[in-house]
């Protein structure tokens, strides 16, 4: 785990929270978009692929643990990127809107941040 920390420094995300929080925002877009583009040739929206949601949910909490930074204000952020795609979404797809990718990814979210140690009782409340 010391080498991907090492990576994600160098990238500068443990200095610059902007390009953290844009790395971010692509990443809820790219995962949502990918676990979606998953359903493409499957009746009824069966079976969509949510390794993308996954992964990005374990990534945000690898982000949290590896730096020191307002964990508050990051999952505020995450929301806040998460709200824009859902209206996005909803507002362009309309009909064929689907809401699964973002049921899954809050829940994912409430889920990690629940069980982890990361953050204090009072936040987890």
């Amino acid at each position: 785990m010391g080498s991907f920390n090492t990576e994600l420094s160098n990238l500068g995300f443990d200095k610059d929270q902007d390009k953290l929080f844009a790395f971010c925002n692509v990443m809820v877009k790219c995962s949502i978009d990918l676990t979606l583009q998953s359903q493409s040739g499957r009746p009824n929206n069966a079976l969509l692929d949510y390794r993308f949601i996954d992964s990005f949910v374990k990534l945000s909490m690898v982000l949290i643990k590896a730096f020191e930074f307002n964990k508050q204000e990051f999952m505020s952020k995450i929301f806040e990127f998460i709200k824009a795609k859902l209206d996005e979404d909803h507002n362009t797809q309309l009909k064929t809107f689907n809401q699964k990718p973002y049921y899954r990814m809050l829940i994912n979210i409430l889920t990690v941040v629940n069980m982890s140690d990361c953050f204090n009782q009072k936040t987890q409340r």
